[in-house]
């Protein structure tokens, strides 16, 4: 069996395979989602059970909730920080992921209900990026010395073994990207409500929605994001058994050639 001949003729059509596999893994679990919205029934907040619940409301802000270097009001926040080896061009290496705790307040006519919105799929969140080496401190900034400053004082609010680990890539490139959930007017939220903490009362201020299944946070009203998400999703995933049925097809005809 001569396996050069093979890797040649059906490099292409595996490698075209494989892409129409990846597009329909990755926009699937979309599809999924777009199910579970039309299928879910909208409630009042008073009158959420354990179970999953699609609720809109009011976001209210946990505290005085900052995201921790650009320092803008927000519900929820995540920092991801990487860094490239110092005289490398390989792929950028994890120094933390972390993110925001506390949930926040979802309100309607008929009352409030926390929200945890770690491990949600979050529709229109914010992001800022910041690119630098610590070691060449703020002149090597695009963004001035306030976002210099900013990662500093982040970096500086650590606990001491993760700024060590910061502080150990001095010489490298790092980057970090802060998401954070804005404040709006209205939300909608997906997910599953349970009993907070130890509440024995499973009232409606006794519960949280968090993501044990996959959870949903849009600032969009249920018809936009049925319009936004489904609309693209599908095509995506036709896209990607259009791709995936042209591979075989191509396989199917190099096998018959070189048989």
């Amino acid at each position: 069996m001569d396996w050069n001949l093979i890797s040649k003729e059906f490099g292409f059509p595996v490698s075209l395979c494989l892409a129409g596999l990846a597009i329909m893994a990755y926009h699937l679990p979309k599809v999924q989602l777009i199910q579970k919205i039309r299928n879910t029934p909208s409630s009042k907040i008073r009158s959420v059970a354990v179970g999953l619940v699609e609720l809109s409301g009011t976001p209210e802000r946990p505290g005085n909730l900052l995201s921790p270097i650009s320092g803008k009001e927000c519900l929820y926040w995540r920092i991801v920080a990487q860094y490239q080896p110092f005289g490398t061009r390989g792929a950028m290496l994890d120094i933390c992921d972390t993110e925001s705790s506390d949930p926040f307040i979802l309100k309607d006519d008929s009352g409030e209900i926390r929200v945890d919105a770690r491990s949600a799929y979050i529709d229109g969140l914010n992001y800022k990026g910041y690119s630098f080496c610590l070691n060449d401190g703020p002149k090597g900034w695009h963004d001035g010395k306030e976002s210099y400053d900013n990662v500093q004082k982040f970096i500086d609010s650590l606990d001491p073994e993760l700024k060590k680990e910061f502080l150990s890539h001095s010489n490298s490139q790092i980057e970090i990207m802060e998401s954070r959930l804005p404040l709006s007017n209205k939300l909608y939220v997906i997910g599953i409500a349970e009993p907070f903490g130890n509440a024995s009362s499973k009232a409606h201020e006794n519960l949280l929605i968090r993501g044990k299944t996959k959870m949903f946070i849009s600032p969009s009203t249920e018809n936009r994001i049925l319009k936004k998400l489904g609309r693209k999703a599908s095509l995506y995933v036709l896209l990607g058994l259009f791709i995936f049925a042209v591979s075989l097809i191509l396989m199917a005809g190099k096998s018959y050639l070189l048989a």
